[in-house]
């Protein structure tokens, strides 16, 4: 398990987020960048769904979850 993972690289790691820039005229608060999202809402990013960091979270959270199961039961 590390503490933290830093990608750095292409759109499969970041789909970009603009919603916060004032001065930007190009948002990303359509409907259909969030459409395969819970709730089916804008996320803010540049694509319709999770990208390859967030499946990397998600695996992660799984791993931590199962290895705190096994502490417990004594294992």
């Amino acid at each position: 398990m590390v503490p933290a993972v830093y990608v750095f690289g292409d759109s499969l790691a970041d789909v970009g987020n603009n919603n916060h820039l004032d001065l930007s005229i190009i948002k990303a608060d359509f409907p259909h960048n969030g459409v395969d999202y819970p709730g089916r809402k804008a996320t803010g990013r540049f694509g319709n769904g999770k990208n390859s960091a967030d499946f990397l979270e998600l695996i992660e959270k799984q791993r931590e979850d199962s290895s705190i199961e096994s502490k417990g039961r004594g294992c």
